[in-house]
């Protein structure tokens, strides 16, 4: 199974405001949400995304944007 197919798979299984969290593109992103709520799932699949290439990857080395 490639990572764009997981990709496609774990989105399906999010919420609205998870898949926001997931799909963010615009720099760093927070996930503040109590427990239970499915932190630990975002933060892999946006990581799964990032890795497949299908989001936007910077490098923010010295606080500047590359």
């Amino acid at each position: 199974m490639s990572l764009d197919e997981i990709l496609k798979t774990e989105l399906c299984k999010l919420n609205k405001a998870q898949k926001q969290a997931v799909l963010h593109d615009n720099g760093p992103a927070i996930v503040l949400a109590g427990p239970g709520s499915g932190k630990t799932r975002v933060i892999t699949v946006r990581a799964i995304r990032l890795a497949a290439g299908t989001g936007k990857m910077k490098s923010t080395e010295g606080g500047i944007e590359r």
